[in-house]
């Protein structure tokens, strides 16, 4: 019995996260369309996408901002259907740096669980809505390009790895060197401080 009531709770829980989802979009689509619904005959290229004027909350094409990314992967996490490949290395400074990060198009529903996640909001829809209007690795086929969107900033070569190794490193024997000397300044400071009034010398010991 008790487990059958955790099962009825857990279920009602759930269903109300989905209609508080569902009332967010709900509000937002209720608002009425100034501009009307717009429906033109498209060929497939860029400029003729480019040409629609879209709605301010149209969801487009997803569009990343790569130098505010923090590679958290809130956006792999949460798609339903897996559209996400984010990977990261870390810079000298020790944040995150986003090496690969491709949307596949063709299989995101543009339910917009990425977008409402993102901690930096760097992730956004935006009006292109042409699956050629990506900007594809060079050498790519011509599949590749309308299902494949690339947004990293490029694997750093071991040459890079190994600089930022050595910054690193350097860095830390930096601050450990610091620490030492601030350490060793406040001892002096503290042996070379007169005594307290009616009490005894630092180096006085105490009588029995």
């Amino acid at each position: 019995m008790v487990q059958f009531v955790k099962e009825v709770y857990e279920g009602l829980r759930t269903f109300m996260i989905g209609m508080k989802v569902t009332g967010f979009h709900l509000k937002d689509n209720l608002r009425p369309n100034p501009k009307g619904v717009t429906t033109v005959p498209y060929d497939g290229t860029a400029d003729e996408a480019r040409k629609v004027q879209v709605a301010e909350r149209f969801r487009g094409n997803l569009v990343l901002d790569a130098e505010h990314c923090g590679g958290c992967r809130n956006c792999m996490r949460v798609c339903p259907i897996d559209c996400f490949w984010v990977e990261v290395e870390r810079t000298a400074a020790g944040k995150m740096r986003v090496s690969r990060f491709d949307v596949d198009i063709l299989r995101c529903m543009y339910c917009g669980l990425c977008v409402m996640n993102c901690p930096t909001k760097c992730l956004r829809f935006s009006p292109d809505w042409g699956g050629s209007v990506a900007a594809p690795k060079p050498g790519a086929d011509e599949q590749e390009k309308c299902l494949l969107h690339r947004f990293g900033k490029g694997f750093l070569s071991e040459a890079e790895k190994l600089e930022i190794e050595r910054q690193r490193r350097s860095g830390d024997e930096a601050r450990k060197k610091a620490a030492a000397e601030a350490a060793a300044k406040k001892a002096a400071e503290a042996k070379a401080a007169p005594p307290a009034p009616g009490g005894s010398p630092p180096d006085a010991k105490p009588t029995p």
